[in-house]
Order: C-alpha cells, then structure tokens, then sequence
C-alpha cells in the first residue's frame, strides 16, 4: 500500500467509524448572551446531560468574541452600546461517581474591536438591518446610558482583565432513564472580576437548571435533542444598581446531527428573561432570543473542537454576532 493510499484510507476510517469519545458529542454549544450589561452576571451555558464519569478529568480553553450595537432613546433615556467584548476562559471539570465539579477562569477585554466591517457585510449578504451601524464610526467603544440627563453608566476606554470565576455542580438524575438523561445542575459566580471596568457584576450569582436529552436507547440515530432550563438569582450589584432584577429565567432547545463519525452539527435556541426592569430600551428590558449554529469536530478520542455562531433572532436583546471556538481535552 502507497503512502497516498495509506493517507486516504485513514481519513475514510476516520469519517465513518466514531470515535469513542468520553465527550457529550450531543451536548448544546457553549455560547451565553455577551452583550456587555449581560455577560457581567452569572447566566450560565446549559450543557448536556450527560456527566463525566468517575475520575475522569476535562480541561477546555474557549474563545469567544461578540459584537454590539444599539442606538436608542425615549423621552427620558438614552443608551448606546457599540463596541465588542473578548472573552477566554478556562475550564476544568472533574466526575466522581456522585457527581461532576467544576471551575471556570474568565479573562475578559472590551474595545472598538475589528469586527464592524464583516457585521455589515454579512448582514447585507443575508438582507438583515444593521441598525444603524453603517452610520456610526468603525470600531468604537461607548457604553453609554443616560438617565433624565444624568449619565448612569459612561464606559469609554479599552480595558481587560480577569472576569468573574464560577464554580460548578452537577447530578445526575435518579429516575427512569429510559428515554431521556437528565441532570441538575448548579453554578456559583463570585465577585472577583472589576465592576467598574465591566469584567463582573460586583455580587455573587447562584443558578440552578436542569439539563435533558434524548438518551441513546430512544434515539439510537444520528439525531438527538436537548433541552434545558431554569432560575439564576442575581446579588445586589454595582451597575445600574437601582434597575437590575433579582431573579431571571433562562433555557433553550437544541437539536445536533452526527454528520461523520467524529463531527456532529447543532443549532441551539437560547432564551432567557430581562436583567433589568423600569426601561423602554430592549437591550435593557426585554427577553432574548438567540439562535446558535456550530458543530464539535472529535480530533481524537479525548481532544474535541467546538465552533459556533450567534445571532439575535430578537433584535438588539444580544449580541448582532458571537463567534466561538473552543477546545476540550478529557484526561
């Protein structure tokens, strides 16, 4: 056999025989609302239902990248958000045969960023408003919001740094898995990011949802779903103290495709509740809709790749656009 054929064989090996990945293949992308008067509070990624197993450890680097705009006013308020916000985090999960634990590090950057250009291409390419973005300067950063006159949130200048660390618990569920998987899930946000400079909310988050799928026995196929949803409880913070809520609810639905072997396609709707209440402004007092589109690609049996999209199906509730890329190593 030819080195030529011994390459083509392999990559046919790859493409229709899986890889038995210790990875939730199946599980929703992990892509949150990033606009930058949401990503400071603890609204968590949904996850999957299925845990790691006992001993088994998962490290994952993700980037994600997302881009702002909105221009509005009322009789008494005015806010604009243009700008982008870069976040890193590193994550690392461990299973027991209880439970599985976690922690994530976020590192986190707002500027004018890179992306105005590609936005406006593509939502002329697909016959979507901009908004109003093609008028305003390229690659700005304002976060601005007034209030009778009075500024009550003025964020002009780059800045980056450490965001809020979360801590995470999980439990699978101890009914009849039958049809489904089902696990209760937990995760604790503490203040360790700078509110002043938008890399936290200043207070503590505690959020608590349950995490569904279609187990493999009901969907022997390569078509699974997921769902999933629950209640996150903010603490008292410092932006725009006087307007945040107290409790949000959150969930989403996704629906993932084993394509090949190793790469399994997903479109995800997320959804969740406003942050902020006493405003006209949809960014600020409106509930979210996003829709998600990506794919994990199993390098091997313990290394994945994630890749995602976002776009706000409800306008101006979200990012116009968030990109992710994330890799996870299972140990």
């Amino acid at each position: 056999m030819t080195p030529t054929t011994r390459r083509w064989t392999a990559v046919l090996l790859i493409s229709f025989f899986p890889f038995p990945s210790s990875a939730d293949d199946f599980a929703p992308l992990a892509i949150t609302n990033q606009s930058p008067l949401i990503q400071i509070y603890g609204l968590p990624t949904l996850g999957g239902p299925r845990l790691l197993k006992g001993g088994q450890l998962e490290v994952g680097l993700g980037f994600e990248t997302a881009s702002n705009f909105f221009s509005g006013a009322t009789a008494s308020e005015t806010l604009l958000l243009d700008g982008e916000t870069h976040r890193t985090a590193l994550t690392v999960r461990y299973g027991t045969n209880q439970a599985e634990w976690g922690i994530e590090v976020p590192y986190l950057s707002h500027s004018g960023g890179f992306m105005d250009s590609f936005i406006e291409n593509w939502h002329d390419t697909f016959g979507m408003p901009n908004g109003g973005r093609d008028q305003a300067p390229r690659n700005r950063l304002a976060y601005i919001y007034q209030r009778n006159g009075s500024d009550l949130l003025r964020f002009t200048q780059a800045t980056r740094g450490v965001g809020d660390v979360r801590l995470y618990g999980a439990w699978p569920s101890r009914v009849d898995r039958g049809a489904v998987d089902i696990a209760l899930r937990s995760s604790l946000k503490l203040p360790t990011g700078k509110s002043s400079e938008l890399l936290g909310s200043g207070a503590t988050d505690l959020a608590v949802w349950l995490s569904i799928g279609c187990s493999a026995t009901a969907c022997p196929g390569r078509l699974r779903w997921t769902a999933g949803g629950g209640v996150l409880g903010l603490g008292q913070g410092d932006v725009l103290p006087d307007m945040q809520r107290s409790l949000v609810a959150f969930g989403g639905l996704g629906l993932a495709w084993r394509a090949l072997a190793p790469v399994v396609l997903k479109a995800d709707l997320l959804a969740h509740s406003p942050f902020y209440a006493d405003s006209a402004l949809k960014p600020l007092d409106a509930s979210t809709v996003q829709l998600l589109l990506g794919g994990t690609w199993n390098i091997t049996a313990r290394t994945a790749l994630d890749v995602g999209l976002s776009e706000d199906l409800r306008l101006y509730t979200a990012p116009d656009v968030s990109l992710l890329i994330g890799l996870r190593a299972t140990f």
